[in-house]
């Protein structure tokens, strides 16, 4: 076991972990967490300055959290990276101050190492889509929260995904930068490094049906269709709330289509184009239209597949004819593959026909 999966260990087990740990879990390496802890005192060292030119005091929790917010967005322009991992943050930050970091999991990360050596309170709050920093002010008498969007200058928070975000502690940052990770490593081909940070992910209650999700989709893209199943199916047991979403019914049934399961896979697809269709008449928006249209022509284009395992040969040439008209683009291919289907079922015919009446092998061979 390597010292970022014991650390991993110590934080699943509700250990707290110090500044070095916390760099290594988030994405660097042993050998150097010296270069990166002298790389934090800089900027330490620059919010001392700005707090000092812009009066904002030690013991004032707000002002110090809204200072840093500003600071760490000071002198940016309109350029930005996609860095996630807290060491490449670091370096954006330090080597080009025109370029800011826009990603919401590198931007938190900064936020809350640099927080922490100013005695900040901070939890996350995380949803599949986003995260954001908060600060917990404590007083005397009451709980304030303050909620910090780390991608945008104003630092207002984006609601169309803050009501989706579940409140943790750091954790949620680790499974968010993990989840970040994983994907990462499948584009670059490491599906043995995927997997494992999709199963670190895992342990934590954070984001753990997403986990199992994005497992469930690595896996039946490498051909592990019976695992896939197996983990997209404790995705929804995790959370039911998949029920509505037509990727999950898209990508479930796809699974089933390659384990031969073809009249459950053709229950996911049209529950697929069902979500959808219903999800396009509620938005009321024209511009979706051709968005929904995509995703249905996949569904309608795996509905024959499932079809044709089924040979059920004569509904899945009447799709081919619907595919005609909702992708017009693709109706040659359409057309070939309609035709080949038509063949297909024409043998059968004559199959069934033999079967009934042997006689007739003669004259169809003639």
């Amino acid at each position: 076991m390597n010292l970022e999966d014991k650390l991993i260990g110590k934080l699943h087990s509700a250990q707290e972990i110090d500044e070095e740990e916390l760099l290594i879990v988030l994405g660097a390496s042993e050998d150097k967490i010296p270069e990166y802890k002298t790389k934090l005192d800089l900027l330490e060292a620059e919010f001392e300055v700005y707090m000092e030119a812009n009066d904002i005091p030690y013991h004032d929790a707000k002002k110090l959290a809204l200072g840093l917010r500003d600071f760490l967005w000071k002198d940016k322009k309109n350029r930005s990276t996609r860095d996630f991992l807290l060491p490449d943050v670091i370096d954006t930050e330090l080597a080009n101050k025109e370029e800011k970091v826009r990603h919401c999991v590198g931007s938190t990360a900064k936020y809350w190492v640099l927080g922490s050596r100013f005695g900040l309170k901070q939890s996350v709050l995380l949803s599949p889509s986003h995260i954001y920093s908060r600060v917990i002010l404590d007083d005397k008498s009451t709980r304030t929260l303050l909620d910090l969007e780390n991608t945008r200058a104003s630092g207002k928070i984006n609601f169309d995904n803050y009501f989706d975000t579940k409140e943790f502690g750091i954790e949620g940052l680790l499974v968010a930068t993990l989840l970040n990770r994983a994907d990462q490593k499948n584009k670059e081909g490491n599906f043995l490094g995927a997997l494992d940070d999709y199963n670190q992910a895992a342990k934590f209650e954070a984001l753990k049906d997403e986990s199992f999700y994005n497992k469930a989709i690595l896996k039946y893209t490498h051909g592990y269709y019976e695992d896939a199943l197996e983990d997209i199916n404790k995705a929804l047991e995790l959370n039911y709330n998949w029920i509505n979403n037509s990727n999950f019914h898209y990508n479930k049934g796809l699974i089933l289509l390659e384990l031969k399961k073809s009249e459950e896979a053709l229950e996911c697809f049209e529950k697929a184009i069902g979500i959808n269709n219903q999800e396009f008449e509620e938005s009321k928006k024209p511009n979706e239209f051709e968005e929904t249209n995509e995703k249905n022509i996949d569904c309608f284009v795996s509905i024959v597949r499932a079809k044709k395992q089924l040979k059920k040969f004569e509904e899945a040439i009447a799709d081919y004819s619907w595919l005609m008209i909702i992708d017009e683009k693709n109706k040659p291919h359409y057309l070939m593959e309609r035709g080949k289907l038509k063949t297909q079922a024409g043998l059968q015919d004559i199959d069934g026909a033999i079967k009934l009446n042997p006689k007739l092998e003669n004259i169809f061979l003639k």
